[in-house]
C-alpha cells in the first residue's frame, strides 16, 4: 500500500509501512513557527492514537528559526513523537541538527546520523 504523503510549505511527510514517520525538507526550506506547527498538526493526522518515532531528513534545510525550534522541543511535540532520528549530509544541516538537538534539548531520545539505514536502525527500537 502506498503512503500518503502530506506536502507542507517546507516539507513532505508520511507514515511508512515500517511505523516510522518520516519527514523530508524541501530543498533550501527555511521552517518557521508556522511551517512546525502544520507538521504538528500532519504527524497528529498520520498517527493520532499512538506515539511514532520521526525520521528527519536535514540535509535540504536551509534555516529553522527559533520559534520553530522551540516548539519542536516543547511538551506538544513530546506527546507526538517517540524519538527523532536526523540525518544530514550537509553541513548547515549538520549545524541546524546539532543545534537543535544540542541547545533545545528535545522531550524525547533523539540522535544525529549521515545515512537513513543507520537512523531507521536505532529508531526501529522506540516502535
Amino acid at each position: 500500500m502506498e503512503a500518503e504523503v502530506f506536502k507542507t510549505r517546507t516539507a513532505s511527510i508520511w507514515l511508512g509501512d515500517d511505523g516510522i514517520i518520516r519527514k523530508i525538507f524541501l530543498e533550501n526550506a527555511e521552517e518557521t513557527l508556522k511551517d512546525a506547527l502544520e507538521s504538528g498538526e500532519v504527524i497528529k493526522k498520520l498517527s493520532p492514537e499512538k506515539k511514532r518515532p520521526l525520521l528527519v531528513d536535514f540535509t535540504p534545510v536551509r534555516s529553522m528559526d527559533a520559534e520553530a525550534r522551540a516548539y519542536y522541543s516543547g511538551e506538544t511535540v513530546g506527546t507526538l513523537i517517540a524519538a527523532v532520528g536526523g540525518i544530514t549530509k550537509s553541513r548547515i544541516g549538520k549545524v541546524i541538527g546539532n543545534f537543535f538537538m544540542g541547545f533545545n534539548r528535545p522531550p524525547t531520545p533523539g540522535r544525529l546520523f549521515l545515512n537513513e539505514e543507520d537512523a531507521l536502525k536505532w529508531l526501529k527500537k522506540f516502535l
